[in-house]
């Protein structure tokens, strides 16, 4: 593991003195400011990624703690399988918004 790590490293150097020596040229694949705005939009849209998804989790939670307790659940759901459809459209509701949370008798 300690080897791996000082491999990082030694990589990470030489990448470092790549940038550096063709710094002035922007035209060149390891230009400096090449590499500084990719580092910047990725850093960037991960941000945003990451915002994005605190919000969805936020609401879904505002939105399972409103919904009352079902008066009759379907027949031939298992309390696993409950939980495992509820994480499944927890998670997945921003790819998939046809998943419903739990389906309940009646609706």
């Amino acid at each position: 593991m300690m080897a791996v790590m000082v491999m990082m490293f030694c990589l990470f150097i030489l990448l470092f003195l790549l940038t550096s020596l063709f710094g002035t040229h922007d035209r060149l694949y390891f230009g400096h400011w090449r590499w500084r705005s990719w580092f910047r939009n990725f850093f960037f849209n991960h941000h945003f990624v990451y915002q994005s998804w605190s919000l969805h989790l936020s609401r879904r939670a505002a939105q399972i703690s409103s919904i009352s307790p079902p008066k009759k659940i379907l027949t031939g759901l298992t309390s696993r399988d409950q939980i495992v459809t509820k994480i499944k459209s927890f998670f997945f509701l921003p790819f998939n918004s046809t998943i419903k949370m739990t389906q309940y008798a009646g609706e």
